[in-house]
């Protein structure tokens, strides 16, 4: 941990990453200090400031599907500035993409490597959908957050 977190590193991530950590204080994955010092870019924040900027210019969002429910979303955002986008809107809005969030709420304190499970458990076929469906929504989850970072320039 102390490696990743280094000062030196930036983490990017979508919303706060320090309290997102602080959860894992009482399980001692994690000191206060090391939180303390890490050195992240909350990306949410800087796309609903590019959000923002973008329909003060008159941005006119391509035509889709889910125009009436973005629209409706976009205006949330410039009527309230605590409304956070969602990660999720937030790729749909920008690449018309849609980003599968089913696996969030699953069992994430099981292996994911199938090939590493005592020879004693055979994953049957359903559990190894399961495996693969999280391990997508993971890669998808960080390539998001890596595209919008881009987008607006971040790095």
């Amino acid at each position: 941990m102390n490696i990743i977190f280094k000062p030196s590193n930036v983490i990017i991530s979508w919303g706060d990453t320090k309290r997102e950590l602080e959860s894992f204080i009482s399980c001692k994955l994690i000191s206060i200090k090391l939180i303390q010092q890490i050195n992240d870019i909350d990306v949410q924040g800087y796309f609903n400031d590019w959000h923002d900027n973008l329909l003060e210019n008159d941005y006119d969002h391509p035509l889709f599907d889910n125009k009436e429910m973005l629209c409706s979303y976009s205006r949330k955002s410039l009527e309230d500035r605590n409304h956070k986008w969602s990660l999720q809107m937030a790729i749909t809005y920008v690449f018309r993409e849609f980003l599968d969030k089913t696996r969030t709420q699953s069992s994430w304190s099981r292996s994911l490597d199938l090939s590493r499970l005592k020879r004693s458990f055979i994953p049957n076929m359903k559990q190894k959908t399961i495996v693969k469906q999280m391990i997508q929504y993971a890669v998808n989850d960080c390539l998001a957050v890596t595209k919008l970072t881009k987008l607006l320039d971040l790095t």
